[in-house]
């Protein structure tokens, strides 16, 4: 088979959001490459909103995630529009995924 007989993928919206950094350095690198790095803080601690990178993305992926001294990994696939919320909170890493069509929310 031809590589040209092979449909692209479709590719989506793919959205990180941080939340909670207080003034600390934070690098998001997708499969071993560095895309994302900052010096993030929250400035209204109400909605905890510290920045967001987006990128298009289609297939699986592996994220690692650095804020401050913790740090995360994540396998995930992407099959359609998603928002990965990203804290830290006593030294650990949280993830949070969410899709139009994310399990139980419908």
């Amino acid at each position: 088979m031809w590589q040209d007989d092979i449909p692209p993928q479709p590719v989506h919206q793919v959205e990180f959001v941080f939340s909670g950094v207080d003034n600390e350095l934070v690098v998001l690198t997708v499969d071993e490459r560095p895309v994302f790095e900052a010096r993030l803080t929250t400035e209204n601690w109400t909605n905890e909103f510290s920045g967001e990178f987006g990128c298009l993305m289609s297939g699986r992926y592996w994220v690692n995630v650095k804020i401050g001294e913790a740090e995360g990994n994540l396998w995930f696939d992407v099959s359609q529009e998603t928002t990965i919320y990203l804290s830290k909170r006593r030294g650990v890493m949280s993830f949070n995924i969410w899709g139009p069509d994310a399990p139980g929310l419908d």
